[in-house]
């Protein structure tokens, strides 16, 4: 089982390894430091938001199944007792 301190790092390198990605790339493109510091910024935002509304999308999904154990009959999960 990983740690949650390797956990951290490896989502903390994970992280600049996209905004370098994403930054080279918006470079690339225009040119422009700028720029593309600019839509590293924005892209770094909206990333944010939507990984935020995406767990609480799943966390909804998670909440009805917990609800309605049919779904779990004829897989490996065990019924609630």
């Amino acid at each position: 089982m990983v740690s949650r301190k390797i956990s951290f790092y490896k989502s903390l390198t994970y992280r600049v390894l996209s905004i370098g990605v994403t930054g080279s790339i918006a470079y690339f493109i225009t040119g422009s430091i700028q720029f593309a510091a600019g839509i590293v910024y924005l892209d770094t935002l909206v990333k944010i938001a939507f990984y935020y509304f995406h767990e609480r999308l799943w966390e909804g999904v998670h909440r009805k199944l917990d609800k309605d154990e049919d779904w779990r009959i004829g897989t490996i999960w065990e019924k609630k007792k």
